[in-house]
């Protein structure tokens, strides 16, 4: 690769050069925070632990391990607390994004799981109504985020 010869697919050779080297050090880190803990079982979730855990079971397995099948916003959900900000960026500022003139603020709660969360727009100065493409990003992220 390194002499020129392989330049069949850049993504591809990209992906070979930096996340083999990812994936071979996350592969220990899991076996040796495995140890410390004394994990029985190690769970690789939805389609994005695919890759790993098959690289994992074929070059670093030292723990019983199984993929579960969940998706990254499932995860994000159970772990709302610690990772609120990558859950709002995933599902309410992602669909934000992709009907800025098609669904309301108060639409967009509703598909992504936050209906219970409609009542407060108004009260945080957010009109229920209003369409994303008239809204500025930033007061819709710190509003929703001071709930």
């Amino acid at each position: 690769m390194g002499c020129g010869m392989w330049n069949d697919n850049l993504h591809y050779d990209h992906g070979f050069r930096v996340g083999g080297v990812l994936v071979a050090g996350y592969s220990m880190y899991l076996n040796d925070l495995a140890g410390k803990l004394k994990t029985d079982k190690i769970l690789f979730p939805g389609c994005d632990g695919d890759v790993l855990l098959n690289i994992y079971n074929k070059y670093f397995k030292q723990i019983d391990n199984s993929q579960i099948e969940l998706s990254t916003n499932a995860i994000l959900a159970v772990t709302a607390q610690r990772y609120f900000s990558e859950l709002i960026a995933n599902t309410v500022l992602k669909r934000v994004e992709e009907c800025r003139e098609r669904n309301t603020i108060a639409e967009i709660f509703v598909e992504t799981g936050f209906d219970y969360l409609v009542e407060y727009l108004e009260d945080n100065d957010i009109e229920m109504f209003l369409f994303p493409a008239r809204l500025k990003k930033g007061k819709l992220v710190l509003n929703f985020v001071t709930f």
